[in-house]
């Protein structure tokens, strides 16, 4: 990002989806014009509300079921309430028509699933213990509602670049991640894999737990 901030086109590798996913979005934001971005902030913003009022209303996300199920099992990284919050947030984006907005809308989703998941960051990403469980977890909806406020914010402070950045080695990863297990929360709609599975690989997570 250094690089495309000077004017420049920058390289960069990576093998977990989640990281690459990301990268694409931050990048592209710093591309788009002023007119463009005030424009995709409103929309940010107008899904926001949508988020608050109206995610109960939309169907769980069959394919993102399925795939977390193949992948895990019977094993719980979020709250009944919060995982189903997690699988109707995805049939929201799904029908966001413009391609840049809903992957900055699947940003806000990414930064919101930890928050709001049995998993806590102490130098790595662990379990809970008990006594942190406790304390309860942030509102995934609520998290994801005030994600996306932020960054349409933050697209109104974004200074522009002519730079670029480009991704070394694409077509390996497409072939390690089309396993057909259907649509995940955070990647476009080329890549199946889900978010679950993205997110606890891109920590190494090495504990299981079972209900």
């Amino acid at each position: 990002m250094t690089i495309m901030g000077l004017g420049k086109t920058g390289l960069f590798s990576d093998v977990n989806p989640l990281c690459i996913h990301v990268i694409k979005a931050k990048s592209l934001a710093r591309t788009l014009s002023h007119e463009t971005r005030c424009e995709y902030s409103e929309k940010l913003l107008a899904l926001a509300k949508v988020a608050k009022d109206k995610t109960a209303s939309y169907l769980k996300h069959e394919k993102l079921d399925g795939s977390y199920r193949a992948t895990f099992g019977k094993s719980e990284f979020f709250s009944p309430e919060q995982y189903e919050a997690i699988l109707r947030v995805r049939s929201v984006l799904d029908q966001i028509d413009i391609t840049a907005v809903r992957q900055l809308a699947e940003v806000a989703a990414i930064r919101s699933l930890i928050p709001a998941s049995r998993l806590i960051r102490r130098g790595d990403l662990r379990f809970k213990r008990e006594d942190e469980e406790r304390r309860g977890t942030d509102d995934f909806i609520e998290a994801f509602s005030a994600s996306l406020e932020l960054i349409a914010n933050d697209l109104h402070e974004l200074k522009p670049s002519n730079g670029s950045i480009l991704q070394v080695g694409m077509s390996a990863l497409e072939n390690r991640y089309n396993d057909g297990l259907g649509s995940g929360l955070v990647l476009d709609h080329s890549q199946n894999k889900t978010v679950a599975a993205s997110m606890i690989a891109e920590k190494n997570v090495s504990g299981h737990r079972s209900y």
